[in-house]
């Protein structure tokens, strides 16, 4: 496998600041869907390593007052490496997500 490193210019940097520190923090985020039973259910995202899977637990419970059942979990880590003006920023983009149906 190559690595491909880019040199980035200054007037790059603040950019991939931002998106570093948005990858690293994540948010939680709950959008509807159809369940593969027909049902209607939402999806929790809980991404970023300052998240962990309980902030996608608070959420289902905000999203589904009356309460919910789960009907899939993942999580999901992948290296990272960005180049930025000569330096090499590693970490990992990290995504989690819970399926549920409301009661």
């Amino acid at each position: 496998m190559k690595w491909m490193i880019s040199v980035v210019n200054d007037s790059v940097r603040p950019s991939i600041t931002l998106l570093m520190t948005m990858i690293l923090a994540g948010c939680v985020t709950a959008h509807p869907l159809t369940l593969p039973n027909g049902a209607q259910g939402q999806v929790i995202s809980c991404n970023g390593m300052a998240r962990s899977i309980s902030d996608c637990y608070v959420k289902a419970g905000e999203v589904c007052p009356l309460g919910y059942d789960i009907v899939d979990a993942n999580g999901e880590s992948h290296p990272m490496i960005v180049a930025t003006g000569g330096d090499l920023v590693a970490g990992s983009v990290i995504s989690r997500s819970l399926m549920v149906h409301c009661h």
